[in-house]
């Protein structure tokens, strides 16, 4: 049977929360994904996060997901972006994704426990762009987060008056 084209403006299948994990270095804390079939982008470097359960907000969801694949409490958790994506596997999965920027301590990292993922490390944004097993999305989200100064900042209500072509 042929399912019907999907839209971004569909009811999502799953809200997800995604924890950006960032140091005081700028670096990103990844998960490799577990290489089974079973799962969605296996043996994938990823951010931590996952589905956002009946009743709880995307917050609340991170925060349950942090606990239960580090063991960890985050202090700070900062809404960062949101986004739709419509994933073209054999049925198409549309999903509305939640990032959260998470700062946490180079110095903490040794206290964390992995208990969802084959390995954890850190990542420069750079590294990651030049790896060839990060998932899209995750190593995006990256990219503007690490520019995010330069992407997102507050522009000038108009050019200066100087920088305008004669006549204009």
């Amino acid at each position: 049977m042929h399912r019907p084209r999907r839209d971004i403006t569909d009811t999502p299948d799953r809200y997800i929360a995604v924890a950006v994990l960032v140091t005081e270095t700028q670096r990103y804390l990844m998960k490799r994904r577990d290489d089974v079939p079973w799962i969605a982008f296996p043996n994938q470097w990823s951010f931590f996060g996952g589905g956002v359960e009946p009743g709880e907000t995307p917050e609340q969801a991170l925060r349950r997901e942090l606990r239960e694949e580090l063991g960890w409490h985050p202090e700070r958790i900062e809404f960062f972006m949101q986004t739709r994506l419509l994933l073209p596997f054999p049925e198409a999965v549309l999903e509305d994704i939640t990032f959260y920027e998470v700062p946490i301590a180079e110095a903490a990292i040794a206290g964390l426990t992995l208990m969802e993922g084959a390995e954890m490390r850190l990542f420069h944004a750079a590294e990651l762009q030049a790896m060839p097993n990060v998932i899209p999305q995750d190593l995006a989200i990256v990219l503007m987060h690490a520019r995010r100064d330069i992407l997102f900042g507050a522009k000038p209500a108009a050019p200066p008056a100087d920088s305008m072509p004669p006549g204009e």
